[in-house]
């Protein structure tokens, strides 16, 4: 388990990508597990510039965390958030690439499938951000850690967040996510959380200080044997 403070939030994009490019350099079959939103943001836009610069990613495999049930072209979705960053950005794509279809209208049969994908292709590298409210993925407050893929239902403090970031109403906002269960996400071989920002110094000051509690599904990250959290002076600011 390591806590490394940096000075600000390019410091730990900067530092997160160099984990995760060291990890596809070491092995070029890697399986990195992606998380979307603001804190991978920096991290994602370093790795486009290093795979067009030369990086080989033809045998790795990209997979993400989670995916809303909302239409792929929505503003926060991960499929859209995936592509403005990365994919369409990059020349050369990974061996394969599985994302969750956020349209399905069979969500058993979504999660059975890609359950079956995360058993072939165990992640390397799991990339996560912390909620404000200590949620990891779609994982809420009150989650089994022995959870694995299911579809979960966003709380208020998530809501808010999702409505805030995006710039949507309340009738706009999706409501639940395919998410991999806290299980899944301690299978990785890494566990690498990136966090930044005053908005969140009190889940940061809570993951450190608080002990294993599903009630802050994040603390049983401190339990993973390989994991590293990044954060900056910001979210540190309670520390």
């Amino acid at each position: 388990m390591k806590f490394i403070k940096v000075k600000d939030y390019e410091a730990v994009s900067q530092l997160g990508f160099e984990i995760v490019e060291k990890q596809l350099a070491s092995n070029k079959a890697s399986v990195i597990n992606f998380t979307t939103g603001d804190s991978p943001r920096g991290l994602i836009l370093k790795l486009a510039k290093k795979i067009n610069e030369g990086l080989d990613i033809s045998q790795a495999t990209f997979m993400n965390l989670d995916e809303f049930i909302c239409p792929k072209e929505m503003n926060l979705s991960v499929y859209n958030f995936m592509h403005e960053t990365l994919y369409n950005k990059i020349v050369k794509k990974p061996k394969n690439i599985f994302m969750l279809d956020g349209e399905t209208t069979d969500v058993n049969e979504e999660i059975k499938a890609y359950k079956e994908k995360l058993e072939k292709y165990p992640a390397d590298i799991q990339i996560l951000g912390l909620g404000v409210n200590g949620h990891i993925g779609a994982n809420e407050p009150g989650t089994s850690f022995d959870q694995e893929v299911f579809l979960s239902d966003s709380q208020p403090a998530s809501i808010k967040r999702h409505m805030e970031q995006y710039d949507l109403t309340a009738d706009q906002v999706p409501l639940q996510m395919i998410t991999l269960g806290t299980k899944d996400i301690m299978k990785a071989k890494t566990v690498l959380l990136l966090v930044s920002g005053e908005a969140k110094a009190k889940a940061m000051y809570d993951l450190i200080y608080k002990g294993i509690d599903k009630a802050y599904p994040a603390s049983v990250l401190k339990t993973h044997d390989n994991f590293i959290c990044i954060y900056d002076e910001a979210a540190g600011s309670l520390i």
